[in-house]
């Protein structure tokens, strides 16, 4: 990705969590992305709860008709 992206990525780690150890990354970011979306569609995915993060529902709503049935 590069410097221009990286270095404000590397300052805010540094800032929000001080004693985080950077690793290189494991793939590339669609296998991660793979890895992450197979997680979530079997509800493995473990994340803390943090109110920034995006929340995924599956409660029926009769304006689409989709969710758990």
């Amino acid at each position: 990705m590069g410097d221009p992206l990286l270095a404000p990525l590397r300052d805010a780690l540094a800032r929000e969590l001080p004693h985080a150890r950077p690793v290189s990354a494991a793939g590339d970011p669609l296998a991660g992305s793979l890895t992450v979306a197979a997680a979530l569609a079997g509800g493995t995915l473990r994340l803390p709860r943090d109110p920034r993060l995006l929340v995924l529902t599956t409660t029926l709503t009769s304006q689409t008709g989709t969710g758990n049935r």
